[in-house]
């Protein structure tokens, strides 16, 4: 996978849940296959396709699903607080669902 328009330079993850505190701003440099994290101040190499969670969920919502057969297969990497999350996902069977307008 690509990363296309998909891709956030710089996300930043702010959390302040109760006593729970944590920051971090992360740098993609997608042509050089980086990661930087400005909390642990570290480059991490990345494979090719790495996507933020963020970019992961739009990535997931631009797949055409009509031109999928079952037995087709998808992965995304993602890469959240300095770890890798490999997530592979197959289609199994496609159904057509009727939608009833809700007033």
């Amino acid at each position: 996978m690509i990363p296309g328009p998909y891709c956030l330079i710089k996300p930043i993850r702010n959390i302040k849940e109760g006593n729970y505190k944590y920051y971090d701003e992360v740098f993609y440099d997608h042509p050089k296959k980086e990661v930087y994290s400005k909390k642990s101040d570290s480059i991490y190499k990345v494979p090719e396709g790495i996507l933020d969670m963020v970019s992961t969920l739009y990535y997931l919502r631009s797949l055409n699903f009509e031109k999928m057969s079952p037995g087709d297969a998808f992965e995304v990497i993602t890469f959240l607080e300095v770890k890798f999350f490999h997530s592979s996902s197959g289609i199994k069977a496609l159904n057509r669902l009727k939608q009833n307008s809700v007033r």
